[in-house]
């Protein structure tokens, strides 16, 4: 043996338990809030701007409490669990996509869509090129790298920065 024993090796297992518990448990008293926020911006106030980000951050969030109330639940019942987690996190990713989706068109301003999109775009050819060119000097990864990092990154984010302290 090390000299951590079985009981070392458990114990630490415990911790990191019973640390993912109370992020779980975070996220889930958020989320409540969050459902709280997403249902008066939906149903009374009809405002986009107030339902969207709660929607997206409450995906997020529903996916850290549901892998904290799997790890509770897995040693009894590992199907259900598991099924249960995939379930909630496919439910999480939809409101992530579907609050994202929302938010940007809450923002409405077609060139900061649009510089995202060449971002992404950008960012894409960087990483495929990487996967095939394999070589970091060469013009082909340098300069989609450069124009997203030094040029398009920095203005989109900066934009984005704008249009949410504006509305």
């Amino acid at each position: 043996m090390d000299g951590h024993g079985a009981r070392g090796a458990q114990g630490s297992n415990d911790a990191g338990d019973a640390a993912m518990a109370r992020l779980g448990g975070y996220a889930a008293i958020a989320s409540a809030i969050l459902a709280l926020v997403y249902a008066v911006g939906f149903v009374f106030l009809k405002d986009a701007g107030v339902f969207s980000p709660a929607l997206l951050a409450g995906g997020l969030l529903s996916a850290i409490t549901l892998a904290a109330v799997y790890e509770r639940v897995r040693r009894g019942a590992s199907g259900p669990a598991l099924l249960g987690l995939l379930f909630g996190f496919a439910g999480g990713v939809g409101a992530i996509a579907h609050g994202g989706y929302d938010l940007a068109n809450v923002l409405h301003a077609p060139t900061v869509v649009d510089a995202g999109l060449l971002l992404g775009a950008l960012l894409i050819v960087v990483y495929l090129g990487r996967l095939i060119v394999l070589d970091a000097n060469s013009l082909l990864i340098l300069v989609p790298a450069g124009v997203a990092a030094i040029v398009i990154s920095p203005a989109w984010y900066a934009w984005i920065g704008r249009e949410l302290l504006r509305r």
